[in-house]
């Protein structure tokens, strides 16, 4: 009885034990193989939405905040000046260390 490729019950009856032994192996080697290629996927997808949603959170903020409108940058936040001068009717949106405005 000739096969192609030998199973463990096969390799224990033909008294190869060896060959049993690596079946064994080779299963577990891809088994493991497996599960690493799984969490490495989990990982890619966990990141990828991450990256959406900061991104997706920024522009919702700047756009509803300012209307859509031109976007002009007063400057950068002092420990002095904590709020910058705007004229009347301005919409200032603070992004970060960063003041915007709309007119």
């Amino acid at each position: 009885m000739i096969r192609e490729k030998p199973n463990k019950y096969f390799c224990l009856l033909a008294g190869q034990r060896d060959c049993a032994l690596e079946e064994e192996k080779k299963m577990k080697k891809k088994k493991k193989n497996e599960k690493k290629k799984k969490k490495m996927k989990k990982k890619k997808k966990k990141k990828k939405k991450k990256k959406k949603k900061k991104n997706e959170n920024k522009n919702a903020k700047s756009s509803i905040a300012l209307r859509n409108q031109e976007i002009l940058r007063i400057g950068a936040l002092d420990s002095l000046q904590r709020y910058p001068r705007f004229s009347d009717g301005d919409v200032a949106v603070l992004e970060g260390d960063r003041w915007f405005t709309a007119r």
